[in-house]
């Protein structure tokens, strides 16, 4: 019955984790495997979320070689039914027989195997493979001797497997063709989980580990693969982390879905002079309570301010982890009210006793206040002002792209940040913003952000971009690459840092001109990158499809993974998780993806700059975005008739499914949206019409219906608010378009009129307000009728302000 109900639901991938401790007694004794099987395990489960396959309770320890496969089977077996993430980890005894034939060796395995007596590793996993194609991505971990062939045996047999089922896959085993000593890569694996990395993401991928194993480990060299559709890359998939990254416990946006966008910006970030100088500005204007980090597309400004919030990559930065105590990244999505929302939920991490200072707060609010201030300025300003902990430190707040949201939005945003660094509270004084802010959007000359010192960025150079790109292009000097690229890096202003992305993310033959689109700017660039992802995939439509969607979504990682899933449904693509995962990871640098790997994960476009070029391309292929919006309606349309959606769902509903009904040509969709966040805090009502108006202005035009109807409530939520005479220029103004379109009989006037009326009584005019009610008393009679619910209103209402006027003859007689 319900079409896309059943792609959110099925949306739930796990992680499963087969952890296998194994000593061949024709080897002899080991005497750690189990003990580490067993620790292993417990990190795994404990810290990364995985749990057992079906029918197990802990590790395999000690199996006969029947058991041991038996058990293998079993894990992809119950990952491929649930659509999981497997992890295969595998410490003991493990030999190589030939060149490329490397075993897991079983309790009951001989001294020299074969594929009967122990497990085949390379063909082993490649049989499975061939079974599991719901698999949602393996990972293979191998602390045993010799291993290393292992490598070279996937290289070569897994390759044409993984291709066909366009998989995702790591490998990291624990030395080459010699031994694995006392399990020191299991130990060094187990220490790192404690203790974490510094210098890595939100989580830990097996690519991070290396160095460390490498370092730990002397007497052994441990060895890394990764595949993304049967193509070995440096670095795979993010979504096949292990454990959560201890070290970054510390950071601002740990466990939020901005760390992945965090993760994708600082990962190879190249930290040139220039760039020490830009960091240095902006910590060494620290006097300033606004600091505005201005730049052009691609000049780095998101990649600077990450850095902010993890420092320690940066070794000229004396500033720690704390050093940043909340930061939002904005998008198209964005309100007031969501970045309230966020700011609240890190704060609360980062400052002792602030929930509870929060609910002091909010108990103290009198009647007017809770009608008049709104949730900023009670969960934030409020409740900064009531932190005694700024007495001795210093609260900074890092948002970046102030000019992302909507135009309403971020009006209300930049006087949140007014509000914030011009406010003389003295507890207020210790408050820090740091914003970026595009150039050339006209924000940064907006006078509430004058009093900011700005960091002004220049866009890298030719050569700061050539030290970007990947080392396997081997590009030394500019005079050595290709005629095309030094037009195109030449021309770096137009996008800056994101060409060294693309352009190390390209194989050698798309990187080459062709007569159709040679790449000499941004724009072809992008569409190379896609045009190769597109390529990679066995339907190409599909890549187009999900593209289609992630631009109608917007920037940055906002989409629920599982709304993706189903809107794709709605077009037609019934795509299974690892089938879309497998599309997200082709598109690589594109797209911006928080959370990965889990069904909390978010999608969005990697950078503002790719909008255009990504529209341009879809249009080349019959594709409008305006079909995206369509698709996400339709299925926010079903699972609000079901009330089915998840809490990441309905959140996104309510901060994008206007826009989406707006750019599908529905705006009373968006209104019927608009008008159930309707809360109990008028000034909260007031921000969100205020926000919305400008968007309901320009798609649906200022005429219209839907538009007279946002001004309306804005109007209605002004004067709840506390705010009388700008309620009545609200809706004096409003009156006057009404009569204009409408004309002055018209229901929605007569209402407009009587709500003039009552505001002027309330607001001290009770003359305005008598002479105003008489006149639309006698129009509503001609109209309605004596006896029209109204014209009763009406009649009150007279009655009301000609008995506080003192007239009380005319009050009773009414």
């Amino acid at each position: 019955m319900w079409r896309y109900l059943s792609a959110i639901v099925a949306f739930m991938p796990g992680r499963i984790a087969l952890v296998i401790g194994s000593e061949c007694t024709a080897l002899g004794t080991l005497g750690f495997t189990g003990e580490l099987a067993g620790n292993l395990h417990e990190d795994l489960t404990m810290e990364g979320s995985w749990r057992t396959p079906d029918g197990q309770d802990g590790p395999v320890l000690n199996p006969t070689t029947t058991d041991l496969k038996k058990s293998i089977t079993d894990a992809f077996a119950s990952a491929n039914a649930a659509k999981a993430t497997l992890l295969i980890a595998f410490v003991g005894h493990g030999v190589t027989t030939a060149q490329h034939d490397f075993y897991l060796l079983a309790v009951d395995s001989p001294e020299v195997p074969n594929s009967d007596t122990a497990f085949h590793l390379g063909q082993g996993i490649r049989e499975r493979l061939n079974q599991a194609t719901d698999l949602d991505g393996l990972v293979v971990v191998v602390d045993a001797c010799q291993a290393g062939a292992g490598v070279a045996a996937a290289a070569q047999r897994w390759v044409d497997i993984l291709g066909d089922a366009a998989g995702r896959m790591e490998l990291l085993v624990a030395s080459g063709e010699t031994s694995a000593y006392d399990g020191c890569f299991t130990r060094t694996l187990m220490q790192t989980f404690k203790t974490g990395l510094e210098r890595r993401g939100d989580s830990l991928l097996c690519v991070d580990l290396v160095p460390e194993l490498t370092a730990s480990c002397e007497l052994q060299l441990s060895q890394h693969l990764s595949f993304i559709n049967g193509g070995a890359v440096e670095r795979g998939d993010p979504g096949l982390w292990l454990v959560p990254n201890r070290a970054r416990r510390q950071d601002a946006v740990t466990g939020r879905p901005s760390a992945g966008l965090v993760d994708q910006l600082t990962r190879g970030a190249v930290l040139t002079l220039t760039v020490h100088r830009y960091l240095t500005a902006i910590v060494d204007a620290e006097y300033s309570r606004l600091r505005l980090v201005v730049g052009p597309a691609g000049s780095g400004k998101s990649t600077i301010l990450s850095l902010l919030i993890r420092p320690q990559l940066v070794d000229s930065l004396t500033v720690t982890a704390n050093y940043i105590t909340a930061a939002v990244f904005l998008d198209a999505t964005s309100t007031l009210e969501t970045l309230t929302t966020e700011l609240t939920i890190q704060l609360a991490r980062r400052i002792d006793g602030f929930n509870e200072i929060l609910r002091a707060v909010t108990a103290d609010l009198t009647e007017d206040d809770r009608a008049a201030l709104d949730s900023f300025e009670i969960n934030v300003v409020r409740t900064l002002e009531r932190c005694t902990e700024l007495e001795k430190r210093r609260v900074r707040l890092i948002l970046d792209g102030l000019d992302q949201a909507g135009q309403g939005a971020r009006d209300l945003i930049m006087d949140a940040v007014a509000k914030l660094t011009y406010s003389t509270h003295p507890m207020l004084a210790n408050v820090r913003v740091i914003a970026g802010v595009r150039s050339g959007t006209g924000m940064e000359d907006e006078t509430e952000l004058a009093h900011g010192h700005r960091i002004v960025l220049s866009p890298p150079t030719p050569e700061d971009l050539l030290g970007a790109i990947n080392v396997q292009r081997k590009v030394p000097t500019l005079t050595d690459v290709p005629r095309d690229w030094n037009y195109l890096l030449g021309t770096s202003d137009a996008g800056g840092w994101l060409i060294a992305r693309l352009i190390s993310e390209l194989s050698k033959p798309d990187l080459d001109q062709s007569a159709d689109l040679p790449i000499v700017d941004l724009l072809t660039l992008v569409q190379a990158r896609l045009n190769q992802a597109v390529q990679q995939e066995a339907i190409p439509e599909a890549t187009l499809e999900l593209v289609s969607v992630l631009v109608a979504a917007g920037i940055g990682p906002v989409l629920p993974i599982s709304l993706l899933s189903a809107s794709l449904r709605e077009r037609g693509y019934d795509l299974t998780v690892p089938h879309l995962r497998d599309i997200i990871a082709t598109l690589g640098a594109l797209v911006s993806r928080g959370k990965p790997g889990v069904p909390e994960e978010t999608l969005g476009i990697a950078h503002t700059a790719f909008t255009i070029p990504f529209e341009t391309a879809l249009k080349r292929n019959n594709r409008q975005i305006s079909t995206a919006h369509a698709s996400l309606v339709a299925v926010l349309d079903e699972l609000n008739s079901v009330e089915a959606a998840s809490a990441e769902i309905a959140a996104y509903a309510m901060a994008a499914g206007p826009r989406h009904y707006l750019a599908s040509g529905d705006p009373d969709g968006a209104m019927n949206i608009l008008k159930k966040m309707d809360g109990p805090r008028a000034a909260d009502n007031r921000d969100q019409w205020a926000s919305w108006l400008p968007a309901f202005e320009q798609q649906a035009g200022r005429d219209h219906r839907s538009t007279l109807e946002i001004r309306s409530n804005l109007a209605r939520s002004r004067g709840e608010s506390g705010d009388l005479t700008g309620a009545i220029t609200e809706y004096q103004h409003l009156l006057d378009d009404r009569r204009r379109i409408l004309g002055n009989d018209h229901p929605d006037t007569l209402t407009t009129r009587n709500n003039l009326g009552n505001l002027r009584g309330e607001n001290g005019d009770l003359t305005g307000a008598i002479a105003e009610l008489e006149i639309l008393l006698d129009d509503q009679r001609r109209i309605l009728g004596n006896d029209h619910p109204q014209t009763l209103t009406t009649r009150v209402n007279l009655a009301r302000w000609r008995g506080e006027n003192g007239d009380l003859t005319g009050a009773i007689a009414e």
